[in-house]
């Protein structure tokens, strides 16, 4: 079984009154619903030092682990040759990442927050 990830996206209009005259109050937002299952784990999230890649299936073994800045610019390609990596984060800038695991057939994504 592998996991699920789907994205829902929300748009919400609200008339509200203020002070008689009629507003339209527009929120966007984003519920995002993951169900991970025990193949791929990347913990801790967030993280501050180190990073551990742990993958109990081995057709991930001798895969690549990208990671992603928001900007969209690739700062890590790292050849994923065993069932548990280590990966130091501490030289990265604070923020949010996003992260690929790749094989021949599979892709896994993921968000890693970096304090």
């Amino acid at each position: 079984m592998r996991p699920v990830v789907s994205n829902t996206q929300r748009l919400c209009f609200r008339l509200q009154t203020v002070g008689g005259c009629e507003i339209l109050n527009c929120s966007v937002g984003i519920e995002e619903e993951v169900v991970f299952n025990e193949v791929v784990k990347v913990y801790p999230n967030p993280a501050k030092d180190v990073i551990t890649i742990q993958i109990n299936e081995t057709t991930f073994t001798n895969s690549s682990f990208k990671l992603i800045d928001v900007m969209s610019k690739e700062v890590l390609n790292k050849k994923i040759e065993s069932n548990t990596t280590l990966i130091d984060v501490s030289q990265y800038t604070k923020g949010v990442y996003f992260y690929q695991l790749i094989n021949h057939k599979e892709r896994f994504s993921g968000k890693l927050i970096i304090q």
